[in-house]
């Protein structure tokens, strides 16, 4: 499932959380930063709405969904590096 998928699905007042698991920089929301779906800026996700969720919790606290996602694409290429790597290695 895409993040756009989830957000198009959900009530606009529930609370949401967004971390972006490829983006080393970016920290894991607080309870305190969640925001309501339909308050969430175009240009926080505008980038990252075609990624794909890999896992949706209730967050204790607010009630609210925290959403992990990772760019799909992105993972595959890095296998393939990483198989093509050992490969190379092994002919050597």
């Amino acid at each position: 499932m895409k993040l756009i998928d989830l957000l198009k699905n959900v009530s606009s007042d529930t609370l949401i959380g967004i971390w972006n698991i490829d983006n080393k920089r970016e920290k894991c929301p607080t309870p305190q930063t969640y925001q309501k779906a339909c308050n969430i800026p175009w240009s926080k996700i505008r980038n990252i709405v075609d990624y794909e969720i890999l896992c949706i919790n209730v967050n204790d606290k607010n009630g609210g969904l925290f959403v992990r996602i990772y760019d799909k694409e992105r993972l595959q290429r890095s296998i393939n590096n990483s198989d093509l790597a050992k490969k190379i290695k092994e002919l050597k």
